[in-house]
């Protein structure tokens, strides 16, 4: 992050997490080893058909009617708050993809 270095990502697949006492499954999840915190793509939310506003330093990500994550405003990036990742619920296919951030 920051360096303008490519890194690979080594697997996509899906991830359950538990947030507001719901587990929800999110879907082409890529795992990147290279990076020492986890991202989510807003970008890649929305093409799985989630919408999302920030207002007052609180991003809400919403599908239909309900709030699936939520994000507090902390130093230019919103950090997702009360979620726990439970397993990894399946890994779909291997990729060597190289991602530049």
């Amino acid at each position: 992050m920051g360096t303008d270095v490519a890194c690979k990502t080594v697997e996509k697949g899906s991830i359950r997490m538990k947030m507001f006492r719901q587990v929800r499954t999110l879907k082409d999840v890529r795992h990147v080893p290279d990076l020492r915190k986890n991202l989510l793509s807003l970008g890649a939310l929305e093409a799985q058909g989630y919408k999302f506003s920030g207002v007052d330093g609180v991003l809400k990500v919403i599908k239909g009617t309900m709030t699936v994550l939520k994000g507090e405003l902390t130093a230019n990036l919103y950090k997702v708050i009360k979620i726990m990742v439970i397993d990894d619920a399946s890994v779909t296919t291997k990729k060597d993809d190289t991602s530049r951030f």
